[in-house]
């Protein structure tokens, strides 16, 4: 995927070439992982779409890089301060 995105193409195209290719979706991945056998053969139910494209390629944590201060809460100290 990033390969294709270094190389100039668009969201659209890459969406469709993993599509094509019968890569799953982030989606279909974790549905397959949690498939029962019994229920029969697993069927993605899910195509790459440009917003799932863009949401990983932008993404630092999927190139590995280490992502700090991502959610923030209010500390327990801070509040009792104010009251």
């Amino acid at each position: 995927m990033y390969e294709l995105a270094v190389a100039g193409y668009g969201l659209a195209r890459i969406a469709k070439i993993l599509t094509a290719d019968g890569i799953l979706t982030p989606s279909d991945y974790t549905s397959e992982k949690n498939h029962n056998i019994v229920d029969g053969a697993f069927q993605p139910r899910y195509k790459w779409s440009m917003y799932i494209v863009r949401c990983i390629v932008e993404n630092q944590m999927y190139l590995g890089h280490m992502v700090q201060c991502r959610k923030k809460s209010q500390s327990y100290d801070t509040f009792v301060s104010l009251c």
